[in-house]
């Protein structure tokens, strides 16, 4: 069995984690949209009974969020709101941890200073809203990361693996 399962594992955080755990020798399993479409439940369930994964690591999203609000705008919900919904779903009945990123598009940008967690949300965008309809309860444990800054990713993901967060305790038990 292993531990770790990520979704989006070809996307730019995906990649980014996927590294960090090559990094430290640790197990994964990791799914782009070829191998496990989020959206399809039937097929993250069969995915999540067959792995069994303690942590999963949703990094999948559409993340065009230009086309978000007209062409794209189907299949943004579908991968934000239902895939994710799904993975959530899988999870909690298997008994995985799931780390979710968001994004600070569920914000409306007239917060002057660093936004955090628990912030008013108000998003001005079908992306933004997609990312928080996921439910007001998975939006308290959610981590937000910026999008646009350059390097916003990588940090994220080393953010996730300090040995605070209890990665080597995941991956070795």
């Amino acid at each position: 069995m292993t531990k770790i399962l990520i979704t989006g594992a070809n996307g730019q955080l995906g990649t980014e984690l996927r590294n960090l755990l090559d990094e430290r020798g640790a197990a994964y399993d990791a799914f782009d949209s070829k191998d496990m479409d989020i959206t399809d439940k039937q097929a993250v369930d069969a995915k999540f009974d067959a792995l069994k994964p303690a942590v999963v690591y949703h990094c999948a999203a559409y993340t065009a969020v230009d086309k978000a609000e007209d062409e794209g705008k189907q299949v943004n919900w579908q991968v934000n709101e239902d895939g994710t919904r799904n993975v959530a779903t899988a999870a909690k009945r298997v008994g995985a941890k799931l780390v979710y990123i968001s994004t600070d598009y569920v914000f409306d940008g007239t917060n002057p200073g660093e936004y955090q967690v628990d912030d008013p949300t108000n998003p001005k965008n079908e992306y933004g809203k997609a990312k928080l309809a996921v439910g007001p309860s998975r939006r308290r444990r959610m981590t937000t990361t910026s999008s646009g800054r350059p390097g916003s990713l990588a940090s994220t993901a080393r953010t996730l693996f300090t040995p605070c967060c209890g990665w080597q305790r995941i991956m070795t038990s």
